[in-house]
């Protein structure tokens, strides 16, 4: 429903991803769009990555672009080409390109012939007294910082500063990502895990 308001404005051209988590009662739900994603966090260290990434590098997905493309009606298939080792569908004028298959808006790759989708990917998660955190982050850090390292950074920074919040850490996060010289927008979302007795 929210991609069709943002498609009916004809103001907003370009498109976005979206990662949603919901805590009730002691199970996480998830569900993703594009190619923003989520991990769940242990004490150990250790991690779950609750999302899917959507993007056209996986011959999943390109297959996925073309069906829906065929099942809209849609004559020729999307053109889907491999540029600099990135997947893309390209806009009518061939220039641009998306490398996700699945957004929110991006009119100019839903009204041609594209099988660009909004459809999320979605998970359900029992939480338990391991987990302490929950981080949700755009490719902008996903691109450059691995789960690994951010897994180890939530855990060290809970060990070492208890009195860090979510916030702090999460803009500690995004310095990590600038640093690393990150080439794409950067949104880092960390949420603790507090288990109530």
């Amino acid at each position: 429903e929210q991609d069709s308001i943002i498609l009916a404005d004809e103001s907003i051209k370009d498109g976005s991803t979206a990662t949603v988590v919901v805590f009730d009662d002691g199970t996480l739900f998830t569900a993703n769009c594009g190619d923003s994603r989520a991990i769940l966090i242990r004490k150990n260290s250790t991690w779950c990555t609750l999302t899917q990434d959507h993007k056209l590098d996986l011959e999943s997905e390109r297959k996925v672009v073309t069906r829906i493309a065929k099942e809209r009606g849609q004559d020729p298939e999307p053109e889907i080409v491999n540029r600099r080792g990135t997947w893309r569908t390209l806009a009518a004028d061939r220039r641009r390109g998306l490398a996700v298959s699945r957004s929110f808006g991006d009119r100019e790759f839903k009204n041609s012939n594209h099988g660009l989708t909004c459809f999320p990917y979605c998970t359900m998660s029992s939480l338990s007294e391991e987990h302490v955190a929950c981080v949700l982050a755009s490719d902008g850090l996903w691109d450059v910082v691995s789960e690994e390292e951010v897994a180890e950074a939530v855990v060290a920074a809970r060990e070492n500063y208890p009195l860090l919040t979510a916030r702090d850490l999460s803009e500690e996060l995004c310095r990590m990502a600038l640093l690393r010289n990150s080439q794409d927008n950067i949104t880092v979302m960390v949420v603790f895990i507090k288990h109530c007795h």
